[in-house]
């Protein structure tokens, strides 16, 4: 019987035995548990540009620690890798995310063994642009104006000349912050004008042409590499003297665009330093006008709408100043002119601008051809003439007005993000 008895008890040792082997093995070579993503919800809307992402915990099988791969971007199947070798399971982003824009993204848990698992993938979309109840500044420092210039140089906002209530000027601001403005010069070396136009280049801030009395227009090109001291580049660069036309730097060089000598010009200048001045093109495909826009993006140049007696809403392209491609000869925007128009978050934008009327409704469009329109608060004015940059991270406007009339000129600047 001890015999039987020691027969079965071994039988029994050698199954069970088998059994936890088969058990340990499996789990070896097991991936993560399934887990699934928590925050940002599936099909979440209007999310932060900064959002926290959070998932379960993939647990383990054989309970070693378990590391996450976080992947985000714009593909269906995001493969750009955010941030590896997490032991948490959340993390906030810290680089601002692109403004309604679908992004999807994805987790993948590991193993001390290399074993993987993937979470679901979930898409959301970020806000549309913020614009605050009111002003950043009601009342700058600077007098109330329109037609004046501004640009970004040396980590400020520059805003130069333009039409005041009391009459043209020739002084030139400064900020490092879009609120406190400084006075750089009551009187730069230039004459008194507005409807100019400025371009940073060669690390020198850029004045050219201009209107500087009545039917009085400029050709001048001035420069200045601190905002204070202005050396006169040309006072005779060929275009013709004028107001209401654009500068751009583009494939090194300053482009000038249209704008209007007594009559409305389509023709294209260049200069690869600001002195001599060459004619890349007497007569555009484009409809002779002034007071447009003209922009650099996705290394093209890009020009919008303006005025050719009728208001436009025409966007026009080209890669090389000299062939123009018509990217949409009616955009859903209505026809204006003195808008202004910026890049932000790689994207063209248009603000505001006039058509008999002061407008303050605000457009952006990733491909010139199709435009959004951004809800603005009902405290947004309605305003033309006035000036927009790109600083720190968020869209300036200053100055412009909401309609005939010096009661209606401003000295107000609006920070968007």
């Amino acid at each position: 019987m001890k015999t039987v008895y020691a027969f079965i008890i071994a039988t029994l040792c050698l199954t069970s035995c088998k059994k936890d082997d088969n058990a340990s093995t499996f789990q070896d070579g097991a991936p993560p548990l399934s887990f699934d993503l928590l925050e940002v919800p599936l099909n979440a809307t209007a999310v932060s540009l900064t959002p926290t992402l959070s998932w379960e915990s993939a647990k383990n099988p054989k309970g070693s620690d378990v590391t996450y791969q976080l992947y985000l971007g714009t593909d269906l199947d995001p493969s750009v890798l955010l941030q590896g070798s997490i032991n948490e399971t959340s993390v906030e982003i810290q680089d601002r995310l692109l403004l309604t824009t679908d992004y999807y993204w994805k987790v993948i848990a590991t193993d001390t063994d290399n074993n993987t698992s993937q979470s679901p993938i979930h898409k959301f979309t970020t806000r549309t642009l913020n614009i605050p109840d009111e002003a950043a500044n009601p009342s700058a420092d600077f007098s109330r104006r329109i037609s004046h210039s501004s640009i970004v140089f040396k980590d400020k906002i520059w805003l130069i000349a333009g039409l005041t209530v009391d009459g043209s000027s020739n002084d030139v601001w400064s900020s490092g912050n879009g609120i406190d403005w400084e006075l750089e010069t009551g009187s730069a070396g230039f004459t008194e004008r507005y409807g100019h136009s400025s371009v940073v280049f060669d690390d020198k801030i850029w004045v050219i042409g201009g209107r500087t009395g009545a039917n009085e227009y400029s050709d001048e090109v001035w420069y200045s590499d601190n905002g204070q001291d202005w050396v006169l580049a040309t006072s005779n660069p060929g275009f013709s003297e004028r107001r209401g036309h654009t500068t751009v730097a583009f494939d090194n060089k300053i482009w000038l665009i249209g704008g209007y000598d007594g009559e409305r010009r389509n023709d294209i200048w260049y200069s690869e330093d600001g002195i001599a001045w060459e004619l890349a093109l007497p007569v555009a495909p484009f409809s002779p006008r002034t007071d447009h826009t003209a922009l650099v993006l996705d290394t093209k140049m890009w020009v919008i709408a303006g005025n050719n007696e009728i208001s436009k809403n025409d966007v026009w392209e080209s890669f090389d100043g000299l062939t123009w491609k018509l990217t949409t000869a009616s955009a859903n925007f209505t026809g204006r002119s003195r808008h202004t128009s910026t890049i932000y978050d790689n994207k063209l934008w248009l603000i505001g601008g006039a058509n008999l009327a002061g407008k303050n409704d605000i457009w952006s469009s990733r491909d010139g051809k199709d435009w959004d329109q951004v809800p603005v608060p009902e405290d947004f004015s309605k305003r033309y003439a006035h000036s927009a940059v790109v600083f720190d991270a968020k869209i300036w406007i200053m100055g412009g007005t909401a309609g005939i009339g010096g009661s209606n000129v401003k000295n107000d600047v609006w920070a968007l993000d």
